[in-house]
C-alpha cells in the first residue's frame, strides 16, 4: 500500500513537473514576473541570451554600403532624417511594444529594436521597412514564435501600418538582399540564431495589409 502511494505522488510530481516545464518553455519572458525576476537577479541568467561581451555581439548583416546595389533604393532624406523613437513597432503575438532606434550600432540595438541604415521608411511606395534586433529576452528573443496570422504594426507619423505575416526564414549573415526591396510593400524583423551561436539570421517578413490614421487604432 505504501509503495503504491509513493508511485501515485512520483506520477503525480512527474507530470505537474513536465506541465510546469512546458509552460516554462512557451510562455513569454517577463521582468516583472517573480520567478524570472529570481532567476535573473539571484541565479544570474544572461538577461542578453548570449554567452558574448559587450564587444562580441554579431554584426547582423554585412551590407555592401557604397556600392550600386540590386533592390537598394537611394538611401531618402526621410531615413536620413530619422530620430529614434519616431517609430513605434507592436507585436502583438510576443506582447512586444517598443520604439525603434536609428540604426544597427551596437549602443542603439542595446536599447531596442533599430532601423537599418539603408532601410526605407513606412509610407514609401515599395518600401521594405527593415528592423534588426538582439536575440535577447528584451527584444527578439520569441521572434521564432511568429507565424500565420500574426501582424506587426508601425506607427509613424500618426500613421498606423499593419503587415500579416508572410514567411520567416534563416539565411547568412551575408544575405543582404533580405533587406533590399520585395515584390510588395513589406516590413522585415531580423535577429540571431541559433541562440548563443549566432552564425545565420532569422528573417521574417510581413507583407503590408493597410494604413489607418493613429486616432482609428487607438
Amino acid at each position: 500500500m505504501i509503495i503504491r502511494r509513493v508511485r501515485v505522488i512520483l506520477g503525480v510530481l512527474i507530470i505537474l513537473t513536465a506541465v510546469a516545464a512546458v509552460f516554462e518553455i512557451t510562455r513569454p519572458y517577463r521582468p516583472d514576473n517573480p520567478l524570472d525576476s529570481f532567476v535573473d537577479e539571484v541565479i544570474g541568467r544572461d538577461p542578453l541570451g548570449y554567452g558574448f561581451e559587450d564587444e562580441e555581439f554579431p554584426v547582423y548583416l554585412e551590407i555592401p554600403f557604397g556600392e550600386d546595389v540590386e533592390g537598394f533604393r537611394p538611401v531618402s532624406g526621410e531615413r536620413l532624417d530619422y530620430i529614434e523613437g519616431e517609430i513605434r513597432l507592436i507585436i502583438p503575438a510576443l506582447d512586444f511594444d517598443k520604439v525603434v532606434q536609428d540604426g544597427t550600432s551596437q549602443a542603439a540595438l542595446k536599447k531596442g529594436p533599430g532601423l537599418f541604415e539603408s532601410s526605407a521608411m513606412p509610407g514609401q511606395q515599395g518600401a521594405n521597412v527593415s528592423i534588426a534586433g538582439h536575440r535577447n529576452r528584451e527584444t527578439f528573443y520569441y521572434l521564432d514564435r511568429v507565424g500565420k496570422d500574426d501582424r506587426v504594426y508601425l506607427i509613424y507619423n500618426q500613421n498606423v501600418y499593419t503587415y500579416v505575416f508572410y514567411d520567416s526564414i534563416v539565411v547568412l549573415p551575408s544575405r543582404w538582399d533580405v533587406i533590399s526591396e520585395q515584390e510588395f510593400e513589406a516590413c522585415t524583423l531580423i535577429t540571431c540564431t541559433p541562440i548563443r551561436v549566432a552564425n545565420k539570421r532569422m528573417v521574417v517578413r510581413f507583407k503590408l495589409e493597410s494604413i489607418a490614421g493613429y486616432e482609428s487604432y487607438s
